[in-house]
């Protein structure tokens, strides 16, 4: 990694990042990307809000690992009631140039569905899979949206030489989306280093 650069860095066997860093600095809202300002434990959430006709734009990021292998992959999105009767809200994640795969949040059944009270009274659905990153170095993961309404949080990775766990993930939001919350005492240090890229032809029917 050169040196002095803010990069996203493996730590203790784990890194963390808002979705807000997918977004590009000084743009609150890009390829149907917004960020939410209060909302999450990063205090700035990320929505998709593209149309229908619209091609689904990814959240990208960069990161360095030192441990190759596997890699549990946590995403934290706020929870949402599903659009379809049969199945929760989908995206597609992938490493690198890897096969997408598909994951979707839970099927909520109704306001006494036992997870759903869960997610609500912890303000996040989380999300798992497991990621194989065969070299040390940097790399690159991307989110795309499948279906709309999704609202991401953040993204945690972990690998067997992970620590600790922690309840409120140690992400890092934009120093200018710090600012703005000042008053709110939300968020914390960070720079942007997301960019958006194009969704695949395909993705896979994987899903966790």
């Amino acid at each position: 990694m050169p040196a002095g650069s803010d990069e996203i860095v493996e730590d203790d066997g784990q890194l963390a990042v808002a979705a807000i860093r997918g977004i590009p600095a000084k743009q609150a809202r890009r390829d149907g990307w917004e960020s939410l300002s209060g909302l999450g434990y990063s205090g700035n959430a990320v929505a998709w809000r593209g149309a229908e006709s619209a091609e689904p734009h990814a959240l990208e990021f960069e990161f360095w690992v030192r441990t190759t292998g596997k890699w549990r992959a946590s995403f934290r999105l706020l929870p949402t009631w599903p659009l379809h009767d049969s199945r929760g809200q989908r995206f597609a994640v992938a490493v690198d140039d890897n096969a997408p795969q598909v994951l979707s949040l839970p099927i909520y059944i109704g306001e006494r569905d036992q997870q759903w009270q869960v997610d609500v009274l912890r303000n996040s659905a989380i999300v798992t899979t497991e990621l194989r990153i065969g070299t040390a170095g940097k790399h690159r993961l991307r989110i795309w949206p499948i279906d709309d309404g999704l609202v991401f949080d953040g993204v945690l990775l972990e690998n067997e030489k992970a620590r600790y766990q922690t309840y409120e993930w140690p992400m890092r939001v934009p120093h200018s989306i710090l600012a703005a919350n000042a008053d709110r005492n939300s968020g914390s240090s960070g720079k942007p280093i997301g960019i958006a890229a194009t969704a695949p032809d395909s993705f896979s029917t994987t899903s966790s």
